[in-house]
């Protein structure tokens, strides 16, 4: 998976990242609240979060 900051839909956007998976698929992280769009945070929301926003906490240090 890649974090990419300012870029596409997260560009100008303070603490929101897109995520990009290898499949190609793209999801929208905030950092700030630990929403993402994924199906697995929508409709399983695990504790500490689905598998992107935690790769955007260990990308960003957090």
């Amino acid at each position: 998976m890649s974090v990419l900051e300012n870029v596409g839909r997260a560009a100008g956007a303070e603490d929101l990242y897109a995520v990009v998976t290898e499949s190609g698929s793209e999801y929208l992280v905030d950092a700030r609240t630990g929403a993402c769009e994924c199906a697995d945070a929508e409709y399983r929301a695990p504790e500490g979060g689905c598998k992107h926003v935690r790769r955007v906490a260990f990308a960003t240090g957090e």
